[in-house]
């Protein structure tokens, strides 16, 4: 990350020239496997705060930083804009601080790729073989638009749909390993593609990044959905062909995600 002044700067009289000079210059630690989201600067102290996916919040002080003698230049010259490449010039991890406890707990929730441990005294019925409504049992975090890997942040960051969504119903093999089917039947708050607000999530239980959204197709009712599914009927004969296309920035992190909090490769 670089902080530089910019190029509009003018040279007021016996003054040095700022255009191009680097104000301050640091990177995450190499020991943090994550990937930066926002970013935030504060030019009255120098604090700057970078936002990662995985929920950390890394605050690095700039204030502090005495950057590298600038440059000879001559004016308009494009070399000279670039900061000076000094690594002993870049703040270290011990000016970055960690994040608060509350941030890494965000960052660690299990989705939909672990389920919580529950006994089989206190599963709810099933809707059918392999089937259930109440997905806050095994996935508390699951259905939260706020947290990351969750279906909200899937239906709108991966698939690039603007909608709030929420899961209504799924199986998986995890749960039920004879009968579970790894699906799940999403309700968006607004119809989109075909004109159907009914999605389906499947994956494949052993690859955090091998999954999919299909879009039921326009004539499928959640009501006919649910009744098919209590008549042992496949899901998949709802859904249209092809799949809804992926962000593939958000399915790079979300792959750096899975590495650093589930051990997942």
């Amino acid at each position: 990350m670089f902080f530089a002044d910019p190029e509009e700067t003018p040279a007021s009289e016996n003054s040095t020239v700022n255009r191009g000079h680097c104000l301050a210059k640091w990177k995450i630690p190499r020991d943090i496997k994550d990937l930066p989201r926002c970013t935030a600067f504060d030019e009255a102290t120098g604090i700057a705060v970078v936002g990662t996916h995985s929920g950390r919040l890394l605050v690095a002080d700039a204030g502090n930083w005495v950057p590298p003698p600038v440059p000879n230049w001559e004016r308009g010259s494009d070399s000279a804009r670039e900061c000076p490449d000094d690594s002993s010039s870049e703040l270290d991890s011990g000016h970055i601080h960690p994040s608060p406890k509350r941030w890494p707990r965000i960052g660690s929730n299990p989705a939909l790729f672990m389920p919580k441990d529950l006994p089989k005294s206190e599963y709810p019925d099933q809707l059918a073989p392999g089937w259930f409504t109440e997905l806050e049992k095994w996935y508390p975090f699951a259905n939260h638009p706020n947290y990351y890997g969750s279906i909200p942040w899937m239906v709108q960051e991966v698939a690039g749909i603007p909608s709030g969504s929420q899961c209504i119903l799924f199986s998986s093999s995890d749960i039920n390993y004879e009968f579970g089917s790894n699906t799940a039947l999403i309700e968006l708050d607004l119809a989109v593609g075909n004109g159907s607000k009914l999605l389906a999530l499947q994956w494949s239980g052993e690859d955090p990044l091998d999954f999919w959204l299909y879009q039921l197709r326009s004539e499928a009712t959640k009501e006919m959905v649910i009744q098919k599914v209590k008549e042992g009927r496949s899901l998949g004969l709802f859904l249209e062909r092809q799949p809804w296309s992926r962000n593939p920035l958000y399915i790079g992190q979300l792959a750096s995600w899975a590495d650093q909090h589930l051990g997942l490769e």
